[in-house]
């Protein structure tokens, strides 16, 4: 038997039909507007090599893939911890279209699933979805196409399968394999505002004879343990490759003016597509419109926008129309843009786990790419603000200890790469990565002011940040920049509100502190009049000021 090959203009895997008069039988879908194969490509061919080349364009499985399909296919559970770009999908994919029946996969997002049914149905493989685009009528077809074992593979969100009316309709289906992607969701959510992820605890008691398999692209030891535990997987076939992504370079930096120092980065990466993340709403607007009004081509992303709207973005951005997406945490899951050249974190992440996740959609092409995280005290009194609404105590405890393990990664004066493998159990034997800012000063990113006659606070406070450094006291710096005192003073409050720490020592006596504490202990911070007036001459309102920022860092 023969096959011929199509391949498309956007290197999609090729596409085969057999050189004989039977055509494949196609029809349009009312479910959802598009076209599938109703003759299942299982029905002509099972080899999974020989499925990967036909189907997927690969000659032979990427590290770790072929133990996972085996697995799969010969109904054993799997767990596999995966970096960004590793091929996890394909893990699943492959033994869908092998296996006999259909194979579900618990997906997070609706853009992710849609990403994934196009780009199977554009190799002919029999797939959909079920989600909240579709309306009852179309919700219904799928489902009776279901039970008429029409598909190989149907992407569900977790909330779908909590609902009772859907597990009935897979009880009268054939399911061949479970398949959680992005399964470390079990951990971040399962207890906060996707709750429906602790039924897929459910799954392996009520399809005792169905393989599961949880992929995730970030787990630690610990989280390795709790996934298994909470999917209830029996002796799984675990893989866990390396974190270790050499073509990135990591950078921290003290955040001082946000929208500025974005700019700027951004602009020295010309005409490159990259991914702001921002931590609200309100910031990812703010970005992306002081970037539009600096000339960057840059879209917003975020869960308040439409559906449509957030699907159009992130097409531009897909097809290079865009250059930078600015976006929540909601953008990114399962996104495959190999050429992204840059991942800004314009906000302190929650944890390492999520920077490391959002980081890894940079230089999926394997070329250098460049991971910017800026970051200020405030980010993480603003973290740590909704931590302590955690009710369940264990879940709030464990929500601190990341929080610490990012302040301290980013706050770090060693290898950040050593420090990130570390935090995932992994060792890093090298003295030195040179390629990140502490291990190769060099090629560290300097920031500059952006724009014609800017006269944002970064172009104010940077120099007098410098300053502060040398160990000048505020009155030295002052005369160096020949402004007023109070002037300087008040740049080096705005600095510690932003995250950076000062020796008070230098600017305030030790007498004249002790004073202050005093009469702080007695009146409090909030304000300065009272205080200055209670000191009744022997302290200035400059001294106070720097005084009292000096005890909120």
């Amino acid at each position: 038997m023969t096959y011929k090959y199509n391949t498309n203009n956007n290197s999609q895997a090729d596409i085969y039909q057999k050189e004989n008069l039977t055509k494949v039988q196609t029809f349009h879908s009312a479910s959802d507007g598009q076209q599938y194969n109703k003759t299942s490509i299982k029905q002509n061919e099972t080899n999974p090599l020989h499925i990967l080349n036909r189907i997927f364009g690969y000659s032979k499985y990427r590290e770790y893939q072929k133990g996972i399909v085996e697995a799969a296919i010969a109904g054993r559970d799997a767990l596999a911890i995966m970096p960004t770009g590793g091929g996890k999908s394909l893990c699943y994919q492959l033994p869908a279209i092998c296996m006999p029946g259909t194979c579900v996969v618990i997906s997070p997002l609706i853009s992710l699933m849609k990403d994934q049914v196009d780009k199977l149905r554009s190799m002919n493989v029999r797939a959909a979805y079920l989600n909240s685009t579709l309306n009852a009528k179309q919700q219904k077809l799928v489902i009776s196409r279901l039970q008429k074992h029409e598909y190989d593979i149907i992407y569900v969100a977790p909330e779908r399968f909590a609902v009772e009316s859907f597990r009935q309709a897979l009880d009268n289906a054939s399911v061949s394999l479970f398949a959680v992607d992005e399964a470390h969701c079990i951990l971040q959510w399962g207890h906060d505002f996707r709750p429906d992820y602790l039924a897929l605890s459910e799954i392996t008691t009520r399809y005792p004879s169905v393989p599961v398999a949880a992929f995730t692209a970030t787990a630690t030891a610990y989280d390795q343990e709790q996934i298994s535990k909470s999917l209830n997987l029996r002796a799984p076939h675990i893989v866990r490759a390396s974190f270790d992504r050499s073509n990135l370079f990591y950078q921290t930096a003290t955040k001082i003016d946000d929208l500025d120092q974005i700019l700027s980065f951004v602009k020295s990466h010309a005409r490159q597509s990259g991914i702001v993340y921002r931590f609200t709403r309100r910031a990812v607007e703010e970005t992306a419109e002081h970037l539009r009004i600096h000339g960057i081509n840059a879209l917003p992303y975020h869960a308040g926008l439409g559906s449509e709207i957030r699907r159009k973005h992130q097409e531009a951005f897909d097809t290079n129309q865009c250059h930078v997406i600015v976006a929540t945490i909601a953008f990114g899951m399962g996104i495959d843009k190999p050429n992204v050249r840059f991942v800004v974190h314009g906000d302190l992440p929650k944890n390492i786990d999520g920077y490391y996740q959002e980081t890894g959609r940079a230089g999926r092409d394997g070329q250098p790419a460049h991971c910017l995280l800026l970051f200020n005290m405030k980010d993480v009194a603003r973290v740590r603000f909704f931590i302590n609404k955690i009710t369940d105590y264990k879940e709030q405890k464990n929500a601190s200890d990341r929080l610490n393990a990012m302040v301290q990664f980013a706050n770090g004066k060693s290898c950040r790469r050593r420090a990130l493998l570390r935090y995932f159990g992994e060792h890093y034997s090298a003295t030195a990565c040179n390629t990140c800012d502490v291990c190769n000063q060099n090629i560290s990113f300097h920031f500059t002011t952006c724009g014609n006659n800017h006269t944002g606070s970064s172009s104010k406070l940077l120099p007098t940040l410098k300053l502060l450094k040398t160990g000048l006291s505020y009155e030295q710096i002052a005369a160096r920049r020949k402004l007023k005192p109070t002037t300087i003073a008040g740049h080096i409050v705005d600095l510690s509100a932003k995250g950076e720490s000062f020796d008070i020592s230098k600017h305030v006596p030790l007498a004249k502190r002790q004073i202050l504490d005093a009469i702080f202990s007695k009146y409090g911070t909030k304000y300065l009049k009272p205080v200055v007036e209670a000191a009744a001459g022997r302290i200035n309102y400059d001294e106070a000021r720097l005084v009292r920022a000096a005890m909120s860092t």
